[in-house]
């Protein structure tokens, strides 16, 4: 949800913040990665 709502608000908000709008883009891509992580490893340890 949070990239989508950064998505709509580039187009519509089209202004020069654009580095800080592709530097939460990145954090908010690396935050669902780790939390995709985060769940395998926990499965590898229960088993």
């Amino acid at each position: 949800m949070g990239i989508l709502a950064l998505i709509i608000h580039s187009f519509t908000d089209f202004n020069l913040q654009i580095p800080a709008n592709a530097a939460t883009f990145v954090v908010l891509c690396a935050i669902a990665v780790l939390a995709g992580q985060h769940e395998k490893e926990r499965k590898k340890r229960k088993s």
